[in-house]
């Protein structure tokens, strides 16, 4: 009798922890710093989006690779993907930490030549994922950020540039947060469901 009423209180204190907490933040604007492997090996990215919709960012890029004495400066959108609480759902990661992303940008390169630079026009585009450790949106861990890139003056043809870095955010993007929110409270139910069906299996173990 006393394991039934273990197991009983055990199922009703998971559905209770299940149902505190809130959606990870998501910051109307961010400003992140990088390390990246590009043209001329070890380079640097400094860029900053900013939440227009729960989706849709602007973003800005500034690379400089010191290789080759080269930056390259561009515009252009980054989208946030639904998070990966599926692939998370037997681990003990909280999924609402992890953001995954597709970016693309169009810019100029500005490169030295014979002492002169010259400006070309580069593009590129990619994905990568952001980790927000505490679930405040104003410290996210930028776990990879993989492009492939054009950037005439410096290389020939597609480069694929790899980087890594930290992330500082301010203020709320409302929409994200609602989206999120909707998405949690939906996997809650789910949870709620099995919970309770491991609840009334427990309930009727003599």
């Amino acid at each position: 009798m006393k394991m039934k009423t273990l197991a009983v209180a055990l199922v009703t204190l998971l559905l209770a922890v299940a149902a505190l907490g809130q959606a990870t933040n998501s910051p109307s604007f961010s400003l992140n710093f990088n390390v990246l492997s590009g043209p001329g090996g070890v380079g640097t990215d400094i860029a900053g989006t900013y939440a227009v919709s729960a989706n849709f960012l602007v973003r800005q890029d500034t690379l400089i690779f010191p290789g080759v004495a080269g930056n390259f400066f561009g515009a252009g959108l980054q989208y946030s993907l639904p998070q990966v609480c599926g692939l998370l759902a037997n681990t003990n990661l909280n999924c609402e930490k992890f953001q995954p992303y597709v970016t693309g940008s169009a810019g100029v390169t500005r490169v030295p030549d014979d002492g002169v630079f010259v400006n070309h026009i580069g593009v590129m585009g990619g994905f990568g994922a952001n980790y927000d450790p505490t679930g405040t949106g104003k410290f996210s861990v930028n776990l990879i950020d993989f492009h492939l890139a054009r950037l005439p003056g410096m290389t020939s043809g597609l480069t694929p540039i790899v980087s890594l870095g930290v992330s500082l955010g301010w203020g709320t993007n409302g929409a994200a947060m609602a989206q999120n929110e909707v998405r949690r409270q939906k996997r809650l139910a789910k949870e709620r469901k099995r919970m309770e069906k491991l609840q009334k299996a427990a309930a009727t173990q003599s």
